[in-house]
């Protein structure tokens, strides 16, 4: 009976100022990803991340936060570019505490290396390991 109830005081002991709102790390954080063509070529990607909460939030993310993906046919068809592919990154190294309504917005400039032809792009955002949103079509 005893170890029952020092394993009981442990559980209590371990919970207190444990919170019961949301450990949803997405919550209230809206992504938003476009892309564009400069004059040489290049692709230019812009993604954000806004804090739609009441409160501020902590968003974690790496040294390389964005990987661009161009598809042929649609959104979902197949990868033909990856942006990350090669590149050395770490994944949560950094992190940035946004207030209420602040945006966080990342650019990625490449010049892929792909045939002449419209793509879809999708970006994925690694900021507290959210995935993908589509950010448009290029055509090259």
């Amino acid at each position: 009976m005893t170890r029952f109830v020092g394993a009981a005081a442990l559980i209590l002991v371990a919970c207190v100022g444990c919170s019961t709102g949301s450990t949803d790390p997405l919550r209230g954080l809206s992504f938003v990803a476009s892309t564009t063509l400069s004059p040489t070529k290049a692709l230019l990607t812009t993604a954000s991340v806004t804090n739609e909460n009441s409160d501020s939030v902590t968003v974690h993310y790496g040294t390389c936060p964005l990987d661009v993906f161009l598809h042929t046919g649609t959104y979902d068809g197949p990868v033909v570019y990856e942006s990350a592919a090669g590149r050395g990154c770490t994944l949560i190294a950094l992190q940035k505490t946004l207030a209420p309504g602040e945006t966080l917005q990342f650019t990625e400039s490449d010049a892929p290396p792909v045939a002449a032809g419209t793509y879809y792009v999708t970006v994925r955002i690694e900021v507290n390991g959210f995935g993908s949103v589509s950010a448009g079509t290029v055509t090259l």
